[in-house]
């Protein structure tokens, strides 16, 4: 995914959130220390998208 990868170099003197919607290939599309950075919301996303689908699938099978 070079050079289009999100890692430390990108990232640098940047006050940007990381987002990502999941799955991660980790090392190919979002370096490792991307994903673990302090300013990442990914498992937050992650989690918020899960409680949605699970909503979503209640109201469908109701």
């Amino acid at each position: 995914m070079m050079p289009y990868q999100i890692n430390k170099e990108l990232l640098k003197g940047s006050k940007a959130y990381i987002m990502h919607d999941m799955p991660i290939h980790r090392g190919y599309e979002i370096s490792a220390d991307a994903i673990e950075n302090p300013k990442s919301v990914i498992y937050e996303q992650a989690e918020n998208r899960l409680y949605s689908a699970k909503a979503i699938l209640l109201k469908l099978l109701q």
